[in-house]
Parts: C-alpha cells; sequence; structure tokens
C-alpha cells in the first residue's frame, strides 16, 4: 500500500506499516474495542436514456485508515475486502474518524502479495516528475467520516457521496477492481503495472494509460522495491461536477472506463521482464491510439482497438459501451451483440467495431464457448506467444492483427468450432468471403502486398482524412511482406517528397526498426545480417506530423 503521509506526521509513519491485506492493524490490548467498516460509495446508474439515479455499492478493496481525533494518530489501517468491509480495533474511550481513501489494492489467488495496485488522484496529471516518492504524495480522493467514540465495538458505515463528487472518484477505483479481478481470472500470475487514475477540473478527456516519467522524461518511475517495484502508469479521466449536466462526466461510464484500462496491456512498458527491460502484455504493432468503432483502420491498430472494447464488454458482461456527450444530453450507443454494417464493405477485420462484435459473438456462441470463463481464458490465450507458438499465429507473425489472433484463436478453439466462428465472422465481413485464416487470405493482397526480393515500389496516400485518427485508416498505410531465404545484408530506402513517411520492418516476434524520409532526406534502415525468416515492411503517415490536404506519394527499394 502507497504510504499516504500527508494525512500524518512523520513520527507516525510506522504504523502504517502494521497494515494488513483484508483489513487489520494496531493497538492491541485489554481495553480495546472492535470497529468494523463498511465502504460504500454512491454511483450514478447509465443506460441508453442517460446518466440516472444513484445506487450504493460496497469500496471494494480500498484502503481506511483509523485515525485519533485529538492527536491525528493513526491507530488502524489496512485493505477492505471484496465486499468493501474490514474490521480494526481501537483504543477504548478515544474518539477517532474513519478515512476512507479512493485506492484499491486486489490481492493474489495466493494470498500472497498483491495483483495489482490502483488509485485515483484528485489532481491533473503531469508530464514529468521528481520521483516516484514525489508522485506517491499527490492527493488521491478520500472520504471521511464524521467522529465517532470508541465506547463499544460495532459497525461504522462510512460512505462517498455524489454530491461531493467522491463517490465519482470510487466508481473509478471499483472499476479498476472490476478490471484487476477479470485479469486475474484471465492470468493469475501476470504481473500488472500500478495504475493511477487522475479527475478533477482539468482532466477533460479521458486517456489511455502511459508510463509516469521521471526528470527529463527519460526514465519510467518505478516504485521502490519495499513498494513492489512496479512501474507507475497515469491516465487522466474526463471531469464534470456532480450537479453538472453529464455528471461526473466518465467517472461513471464502465465502458469507457473499462477499455481505457484494457489499453494498459498494450502501453509500452507494461511488462517487465526478469531482465530489468520492459515490453507491452500484448503485443502491439502500431500505436496505442484511439480509432472509431466505424472506420476502416491500418490491421494492427483495428485489432487493438476491438479487442480492448472486446475485453471492457467481456468484464462487464454487457455488450453496450457509451459515449456521453460534453455538456449532457442522451450517450451514443454501441452495441456488439448488433450487426448493422458500416459503410462501404459493411464492415471486416479492418474495423476496430468488427473486430470487437465477432470476439463477443464468439464468446457467446453456445457452439463455441457459450459465455464462459474458461472461453474468455482460451481467447485471451490466443495473444500470448507462448498459446500461439505457430506460424502466422499471434505469437509468431510479421503482423500482429485479427487475422493473425484468429489463426491462433481457431486452433485453440478446436475443430468442432470452426464451422459457428466462421459464421460469426461472417456476420461482420471479416474475410470478405475468405477465411481469414487460411493460406490464400493470408498470401493474398488484403493484409499485405506479397514481394519476392528485391522490391521496387511505389505509391501515395490520402491526407484529405478527418482529424481524428485519420492518420491510421486503412488507405494511409501499406505493408509489403517479403521472405529472407539464408542470413545476409539487406537494405531498406523509403523517399517521399513531403512532409513526412514511417518505414517499419517486422519480424515474426515484432518491430524491429524503423526510419523515417522526408523530402529533406530519405528513411534508410541498413542491416548487414538480416536472419533468414519472414518480414514485414510498413510505410504510412506519420502521427506527429502536419500534412497539407491532398496526397503524398513514396517510392520504396528493398535490396
Amino acid at each position: 500500500m502507497r504510504l499516504p503521509i500527508w494525512r500524518v506526521s512523520t513520527g507516525l509513519l510506522g504504523l502504517l506499516l502494521m497494515a494488513a491485506c483484508g483489513g487489520g492493524g494496531s493497538s492491541d490490548g485489554p481495553s480495546a474495542v472492535t470497529v468494523t467498516v463498511q465502504g460504500q460509495y454512491e454511483k450514478r446508474t447509465l443506460s441508453a436514456s442517460g446518466v440516472g439515479t444513484t445506487t450504493t455499492l460496497p469500496t471494494r478493496y480500498s484502503y481506511a485508515q483509523v485515525v485519533n481525533s485529538s492527536s491525528g494518530q493513526v491507530v488502524a489501517s489496512g485493505t477492505l475486502d471484496g465486499a468493501g468491509t474490514g474490521t480494526f480495533t481501537v483504543p477504548k474511550g478515544i474518539t477517532f474518524y474513519v478515512a476512507l481513501y479512493a485506492s484499491i489494492e486486489v490481492p493474489t489467488t495466493s494470498g500472497s502479495g498483491f495483483y495489482f495496485y490502483g488509485e485515483v488522484k484528485k489532481a491533473v496529471p503531469m508530464a514529468t516528475y521528481a520521483s516516484a516518492e514525489a508522485f506517491n504524495q499527490i492527493t488521491p480522493w478520500t472520504t471521511i467520516s464524521a467522529d465517532v467514540s470508541a465506547n463499544t465495538s460495532g459497525t461504522l458505515a462510512l460512505r462517498a457521496l455524489d454530491a461531493t463528487g467522491e463517490g465519482a472518484a470510487f466508481a473509478i477505483a471499483d472499476q479498476m477492481a472490476t478490471f484487476a479481478l477479470g485479469m486475474r481470472g484471465l492470468e493469475p500470475t501476470l504481473q500488472l503495472p500500478e495504475l493511477y487514475a487522475f479527475w478533477m477540473t482539468g482532466t477533460t478527456a479521458t486517456s489511455y494509460p502511459t508510463a509516469a516519467l521521471g526528470p527529463g522524461g527519460t526514465t519510467m518511475l518505478t516504485q521502490s522495491s519495499a513498494l513492489g517495484g512496479r512501474a507507475i502508469f497515469q491516465h487522466s479521466v474526463r471531469y464534470a461536477a456532480p450537479a453538472a449536466a453529464d455528471r461526473g462526466a466518465d467517472a461513471y461510464n464502465d465502458s469507457a472506463l473499462q477499455e481505457a484500462f484494457a489499453r494498459l496491456l498494450f502501453a509500452d512498458g507494461s511488462l517487465a521482464y526478469g531482465n530489468g527491460t520492459y515490453g507491452t502484455i500484448v503485443r502491439r504493432d502500431n500505436d496505442n491510439a484511439f480509432v472509431l468503432p466505424a472506420d476502416p483502420s491500418e490491421p494492427a491498430i483495428a485489432f487493438v482497438s476491438g479487442f480492448s472494447s472486446f475485453l471492457s464488454s467481456a468484464f462487464r458482461n454487457d455488450p453496450a459501451s457509451y459515449d456521453i456527450p460534453v455538456g449532457g444530453g442522451l450517450p451514443t450507443v454501441f452495441r456488439l451483440d448488433q450487426h448493422t454494417g458500416f459503410t462501404p464493405t459493411g464492415g471486416g477485420e479492418f474495423y476496430p467495431g468488427s473486430v470487437a462484435r465477432t470476439l463477443w459473438g464468439i464468446w457467446k456462441n453456445p457452439a463455441i464457448f457459450n459465455g464462459t470463463q474458461a472461453g474468455l481464458q482460451t481467447m485471451w490465450k490466443a495473444t500470448n506467444p507462448a498459446f500461439t507458438p505457430n506460424d502466422y499465429e499471434f505469437g509468431k507473425t510479421p503482423l500482429a492483427c485479427y487475422p493473425t489472433y484468429l489463426t491462433g484463436l481457431k486452433r485453440l478453439a478446436g475443430l468442432a468450432a470452426a464451422t459457428p466462428l466462421a459464421n460469426e465472422l461472417a456476420l461482420e465481413n471479416v474475410g470478405n468471403g475468405t477465411d481469414p485464416t487460411s493460406s490464400i487470405y493470408l498470401n493474398g493482397p488484403a493484409l499485405w502486398t506479397v514481394s519476392p526480393l528485391p522490391i521496387s515500389a511505389s505509391g501515395s496516400f490520402s491526407t484529405n482524412g478527418p482529424a481524428l485518427g485519420y492518420f491510421y485508416d486503412w488507405d494511409t498505410a501499406q505493408a509489403f511482406r517479403f521472405v529472407q531465404g539464408a542470413a545476409g545484408p539487406r537494405t531498406l530506402t523509403l523517399t517521399t517528397p513531403g512532409s513526412g513517411l514511417l518505414m517499419e520492418l517486422f519480424d515474426t516476434f515484432g518491430l524491429l526498426t524503423w526510419a523515417e524520409a522526408s523530402s529533406s532526406g530519405n528513411g534508410v534502415i541498413n542491416r548487414t545480417s538480416l536472419p533468414a525468416g519472414t518480414y514485414v515492411v510498413r510505410v504510412r503517415v506519420d502521427p506527429l506530423r502536419t500534412y497539407a490536404s491532398g496526397t503524398i506519394s513514396y517510392g520504396l527499394t528493398v535490396n
């Protein structure tokens, strides 16, 4: 548990180390009473009709302190259980209050250590921090009880209210618990990084988690070994005041929160290796960026977006997701259990919405996984290289995207699932009439141009798209697949007369290297001894650049 030293004096810090998961604390002795804390928060419902009335829920796994009102001394502290309950021993006769923090610590299934730590901070995130210790000092949201006399044992119910904004902060924290429990059910031994949501005036949009950075912005912040040594990730949640028309904004939007939390799995630095280096929990062969469900997108980012949307619905067991308008009004609703079709193709593997819908259908189909936890675990395994080691499966493919994910999933699901799985894909036109896991598809032009060496190619990309996300449209990227028959030198050169393009080289395990080209210079990748194997080189527009409306042309050679 992060030490909330903003609440106590330095001389009392040792008391906090006595906290125990599931409740517990200090102050043993004959002159003591037992206080059972029941943490609660008020949450507003959200549906197609908009933000509704409040309901009361437990503050699962939240952190509580029992504080002597006179001295400010923390006399007991600990983490509440999965029902929001914890029991503490308090000196008899004192006057005390309970402070409940929007900080959660979900235990491991073994009971040793913690699986996930999350917190909601009452601040705006910064680009850099002086240290992990300085980051930990940023105040989280709390709710505090009235003073109570410790005359007899009993139960104290402490509720974070919607009217104060505290309920909304605890709603965010509770969705972190939902995410953590969902992931623990999929992979109990996975070590997730710590996640901190920032929610207050000034957090105007819900962002995807990124690593918190130290001075200079070059290194990730990590906790001390005493606190578990995990990487620190942060993101913002769109804020609105309790009385605003959009009431808390995304704090009560479980679908948006879960989709943002799912992006943690694809974030750079989310996976810690034993040698001190970092990667991503799930392979990501494009940026961890937002694209609309109905936008035909580059294959890798279409999968990341669609899988995150599916996981959001799966962890909530709800096919609906919501987008609450700024300033209030009825939300936009997107449902994974409806197949309305996208224009102009009626959907497909390049539409994030089609990816999410077909994943939901595969999970819920009685002839495939029937909505079971075991089925969801299989769908998660299809992202794991340990379970997908074959050619063109997600763990061994030159481009990680929906068709290559499906190649591994189809094998893991078994022969009996092949036909119903194909039927689910057909509902969203995935493969456009061709099995997307077949050699005909994988060796065809849908994902990439299959090219013998040497390669000499040219083309152009549209720069007329809308401002939001057009950098990731399917017509702003082109991939070329080639086979390196034997180890040897290979030079890739990209030219463009425009403001700039990216060239990326992938092997069957992910991105190897990249280069950029512009009118001021070519992009060159020179490998003196490229190992034998299958590779993809992708050319795409650069999301960090500004383009004039029109087109940008390129030339690519691989020699």
